[in-house]
């Protein structure tokens, strides 16, 4: 996935006026990372197709937030 080939589409920025989707940049941002399992759980039940699933995943790097496993979860959370 490469969010530097990605262009801003219309999408793009509906992406930013969804409500689930701020709630997950708040969050991490907040934290710096979240997991598969979050984004699974806030992804809007209306974002089905992979290329609405990449818009999320670049929108996510762009403000560099990881998505790791929670297996890989750092020690230091709550």
């Amino acid at each position: 996935l490469s969010a530097h080939s990605m262009q801003k589409s219309e999408s793009g920025n509906n992406l930013n006026k969804n409500k689930e989707i701020k709630k997950l940049l708040d969050m991490g941002v907040q934290r710096g990372y979240l997991t598969y399992e979050e984004v699974n759980e806030l992804m809007p039940p209306d974002i089905l197709s992979p290329a609405a699933i990449d818009e999320v995943m670049g929108l996510l790097s762009e403000n560099e937030i990881e998505v790791i496993d929670s297996a890989k979860r750092p020690r230091d959370t709550e």
